[in-house]
């Protein structure tokens, strides 16, 4: 017997996540918790490709010049999972709902590959050091026409935990786990 075509993978993300954010297939939603006295971001993603990526996501309070950073998030085949990484939040901003800009880097270091999972992000034009040379390159295009843009970062609300240290302990250091991920077995029948 032949092969079989690839359908499609579960969608474990929107089970998760109704809205959620995508840099170039990596899609992810962002939540902020408490855990053990700790303010914690908690990324859900999944890859609509076959091809493994490597992300990392900066989140940073808009007006601010500081981001915080996410680890590597090695995300397998299609990959579902979770990464979590601490914060810390001074007390007199503990409890106030906050903007955060979002930057992504994704890398597919053995390419994309097929795509298998369908439904789209809201798109982040920004990488982690808020930079984007294709928003760039529109724009400078766009000017000499006399028209001018303005590219902001994608924005999420979220409101900070209250009653968390206000220092990130050395102790305490952000993981990513996969889930679920794609293998060659799904791929076939026999």
């Amino acid at each position: 017997m032949k092969p079989t075509a690839l359908i499609g993978v579960p969608d474990y993300l929107c089970l998760c996540k109704d809205k959620f954010f995508e840099r170039d297939g990596f899609c992810f939603g962002v939540s902020l918790d408490r855990e053990d006295s700790v303010a914690m971001f908690t990324i859900m993603f999944q890859s609509r490709y076959l091809g493994p990526a490597t992300a990392r996501i900066a989140l940073r309070p808009t007006g601010a010049s500081v981001a915080t950073v996410s680890p590597d998030i090695q995300c397998g085949p299609a990959g579902f999972g979770v990464a979590k990484f601490p914060v810390a939040i001074p007390r007199r901003h503990q409890g106030k709902a906050v903007t955060f800009e979002i930057g992504v880097d994704a890398e597919y270091p053995q390419g994309k590959g097929r795509e298998v999972r369908f439904r789209t992000g809201r798109t982040i034009r920004h990488d982690s050091q808020f930079r984007s040379l294709t928003v760039v390159a529109q724009t400078l295009l766009q000017s000499l026409f006399g028209h001018f843009l303005s590219h902001l970062p994608a924005v999420i609300r979220l409101t900070l935990p209250s009653d968390v240290v206000e220092d990130v302990p050395d102790s305490v250091v952000g993981e990513s786990q996969m889930l679920w991920s794609f293998s060659k077995s799904r791929c076939c029948s026999r």
